[in-house]
């Protein structure tokens, strides 16, 4: 999809055209339902903020001023959708430990450490502050540079760099109380993976 393209779209949905704001949704669907997703890492609740970022952007369009592009636009809704649904699930009860059921399935005891490390990781990122936590998302998860962080959350790009200091220093610090050992390997593993 060309920049043209896309302008033409957003002006024709500023009209009324809801087939141009269709085409809007198919191009950005995908980037979107990241963003929620790997804040929220939850599929259903992925899709359900999907939709309601993009219900936020129909509703907003007209004040949409274009000086950024409609991606990052798309994705600050997203990612401030998607906080405001942890939220919210932060304060649903759990079903307790008890009534969960274990996977009987061989190799289970593997798959099971692996989620319930991937589980101590995600909690640790949502323990942090959300100023923090939104920036070690978008850096460390979805790999965005400083630059588009800084366009995303509308912050200078040094803020964005000492809010990811103070996020990953945090980070570190509560993976290292619940894995010991194996927090420093993972947050190395993942440092080499999107080049901080």
């Amino acid at each position: 999809m060309s920049v043209d393209d896309e302008a033409d779209w957003i002006r024709r949905a500023r009209a009324g055209d809801r087939e141009a704001f269709s085409r809007l949704v198919e191009a950005h669907r995908e980037v979107a339902y990241r963003t929620a997703f790997w804040i929220l890492r939850d599929a259903d609740d992925a899709m359900d903020v999907t939709q309601e970022a993009f219900l936020r952007a129909y509703r907003s369009l007209n004040r949409f001023a274009e000086r950024s592009s409609f991606r990052t636009w798309l994705r600050r809704i997203a990612t401030n959708a998607a906080l405001d649904r942890r939220q919210r699930r932060l304060r649903e009860p759990e079903l307790p430990e008890h009534l969960q059921v274990a996977d009987p399935t061989p190799g289970a005891a593997e798959r099971m450490a692996r989620e319930e490390t991937r589980s101590l990781v995600r909690s640790a990122i949502d323990g942090l502050p959300p100023a923090s936590r939104a920036a070690v998302v978008l850096r460390d998860v979805h790999g965005l540079s400083y630059a588009e962080i800084s366009e995303t959350l509308r912050i200078p790009k040094g803020t964005v760099m000492s809010r990811l200091h103070k996020g990953r220093q945090l980070l570190r610090r509560r993976l290292a109380d619940v894995l010991g050992p194996r927090a420093e390997a993972l947050q190395r593993a993942r440092e080499e993976e999107v080049g901080a």
